[in-house]
């Protein structure tokens, strides 16, 4: 009765505010001209996994990041910090520790995939974006609202967030330096080059800083090597990672702790074959994920308590596509050894393996996918996960679509055997689960463009970590049953596609999200799971000043459940010559006192000054 109620509550809001989309939309079209020109519907690419195969529609709220380089981030987080769909919960900045997670879920509900392979750190969610590539090595980032593992092979109830991959080009050299204040300093240098028939591109880079507050300083080195090779059997793609990062962790795990230290170490590698037919294609992939954490509670003390992890994720896995004479059938198989061995978690080890399949067809205006994945893991009962969506185009411009799938997730070794003065794991956890249903609606024409959505979760044994009010150890348990409720809305307007002597105007976008979770009260104080932004909203410009100046400006609205709101602005000013782009950026410009992870402060007003070469 509570879920159907919820959908009824949830179609409302979509009925409502899609009808305002669609006249808002009709009357805006009047600006155009009568007799415009045809157009075709922009497609929508996801290739986490499926070789470069066009997907037509979409299911689920799917936002894209693209032209990474040319972003105003100065890391992966920053950038996807930009949308409403990502909470991004940052200890610090410039990619140091941070927590994403999506539609209230915490981080460990969400799932990151680089090129297909998942990446999910199997001692703890903390450590997912330890991505060791640069903004060089990526092609765009799509975020995945809500889970979707038949076909994007990822599960988890939050989403995904899948890292595609840039391929090499030919012969080129890059390279970029920023300087900001508090001692801020970055450098990268990549190459590109062909050989042996084979396309190359090799990276080195680093970063640091000085404290921003009490022990948060950082030091980061990273590189990576990226090869593509064409050859009879198919495509040969291959990635190399390497990133090593050292930073004071002032109150990342606890508040009653301020001279906490980590220094981890993260290699990834990959090697796939990408095969394709008429009407089949199939890409088996092999990979390896390395991850080496130093932990000291207290910097200042180093005999003291001190901790060592180290894990290992090594699989393999084969995807493929069947074009059928009505649809298509997506396909394929996941298994994977984790590994840990830690002075705190001590050894352990587990096998999981992933079969997911869908079968997928359109007919006129009508679209639908129907699929099922099984997680089979050594120590948990066997899980299937159904999924179904549907959708249905009203115009060539108007399309409402839907979802109802299942989701899973096993604890994580930290989860179940981790031990220290402020926290404690719990070896007796059982697996999350959760129902989810979807509803949406989307409009889309060559200048304009918004989509609605609105979604029910219900979750069961959701893994938390919890304490008593007067206590200071937090303790894992299963919470019995949570729901959680929201709204997504995105808009998007180009200024030029209206009128050509708009050029200067380039996109104006505004993107909100609501998102409400109740529970039974057990009076425990939360870590995670009821830390969500409850309020967010993103309105933004790309704008082209006097003298060829490009300007970039992000205004975001951040509410905390419980908390009070916070007003942030980031802007950047860049000016590209022939082979030379010079930016200047700001961070926080209001310079306002806000935190993003439980009360961990960010940092005020920080500028930088930065110049991009390529020849």
């Amino acid at each position: 009765m509570k879920i159907s109620v919820a959908i009824s509550i949830s179609l409302r809001y979509v009925f409502a505010l899609g009808i305002f989309i669609y006249v808002t939309g009709s009357c805006l079209s009047l600006a155009q001209e009568a007799d415009s020109d045809a157009y075709e519907l922009e497609p929508v690419y996801v290739r986490p996994a499926l070789f470069n195969k066009r997907y037509d529609w979409s299911f689920r709220q799917t936002k894209y990041i693209e032209n990474i380089r040319a972003g105003s981030a100065q890391a992966l987080d920053e950038l996807m910090q930009n949308n409403s769909l990502v909470d991004m919960q940052r200890r610090g900045p410039f990619g140091i520790q941070s927590d994403v997670q999506i539609r209230g879920g915490t981080f460990e509900q969400t799932d990151v995939l680089i090129d297909g392979v998942k990446v999910n750190d199997p001692q703890t969610g903390h450590f997912n974006l330890d991505i060791p590539l640069f903004g060089e090595d990526i092609d765009k980032v799509v975020i995945v609202a809500g889970p979707a593992a038949s076909a994007y092979g990822a599960g988890r109830q939050g989403g995904s967030i899948h890292i595609l991959s840039k391929r090499p080009g030919d012969e080129k050299i890059s390279a970029q330096a920023v300087v900001g204040e508090r001692s801020f300093s970055s450098q990268y240098l990549s190459y590109s080059y062909c050989a042996g028939g084979g396309n190359f591109r090799s990276t080195i880079g680093r970063a640091s800083a000085g404290d921003y507050r009490h022990n948060t300083d950082f030091n980061t080195v990273t590189f990576s090597q990226r090869a593509f090779i064409e050859s009879g059997y198919g495509d040969i793609d291959f990635i190399f990672g390497f990133l090593d990062k050292e930073f004071g962790a002032n109150g990342f795990y606890s508040e009653f702790y301020p001279e906490q230290y980590e220094h981890t170490k993260t290699i990834f590698t990959s090697l796939g074959l990408k095969s394709e037919l008429e009407s089949f294609a199939i890409n088996p992939k092999l990979y390896v994920r390395k991850h080496k954490d130093r932990y000291l509670l207290d910097r200042t003390r180093p005999g003291g308590y001190e901790n060592f992890h180290t894990n290992y994720v090594w699989g393999g896995k084969v995807d493929g596509v069947r074009e059928l004479a009505a649809g298509r059938l997506f396909f394929g198989v996941d298994t994977a050894e984790e590994k840990i061995d830690s002075t705190s978690l001590n050894k352990h080890k587990r096998r999981r393996n992933t079969v997911y399949s869908e079968y997928s067809f359109s007919a006129g205006s009508v679209i639908f996918a129907a699929g099922l994945t099984g997680y089979f893991y050594e120590d948990f009962k066997d899980q299937l996960s159904p999924d179904i969506s549907a959708g249905y185009w009203l115009s060539d411009a108007v399309k409402i679509r839907s979802s109802v799938n299942r989701s899973f997730r096993a604890p994580t070794f930290t989860e179940l055997y981790y031990l220290s003065p402020a926290n404690r794991g719990n070896p007796e956890l059982v697996p999350e689960r959760s129902n989810n249903y979807e509803v949406g609606l989307d409009y889309i024409q060559p200048w304009f463009s918004s989509a609605l959505t609105a979604f029910t979760r219900r979750g069961k044994n959701l893994i938390d970590w919890v304490r008593a009010p007067s206590a200071t150890v937090y303790q894992v348990q299963n919470v019995a049953k949570v729901d959680t409720e929201g709204i997504e809305y995105r808009l998007n307007i180009y200024p030029e596609k209206i009128n050509a002597d708009w050029h200067r105007w380039r996109n104006l976008f505004f993107e909100y999200s609501y998102i409400d979770r109740k529970r039974s009260e057990h009076g425990l104080v939360s870590k995670y799971v009821f830390d969500y932004l409850k309020h967010k909203f993103i309105l933004g410009s790309e704008n082209i000043l006097p003298w060829d100046v490009t300007a970039n400006i992000n205004l975001n609205y951040l509410q905390r459940s419980g908390k009070g709101g916070d007003f942030i602005l980031n802007g950047k000013l860049s000016r590209k010559f022939e082979k030379v782009t010079v930016f200047f950026k700001a961070d926080n410009i209001f310079n306002h006192a806000y935190s993003e992870k439980g009360n961990i402060p960010m940092p005020g007003r920080w500028l930088f000054l930065g110049m991009e070469l390529e020849w």
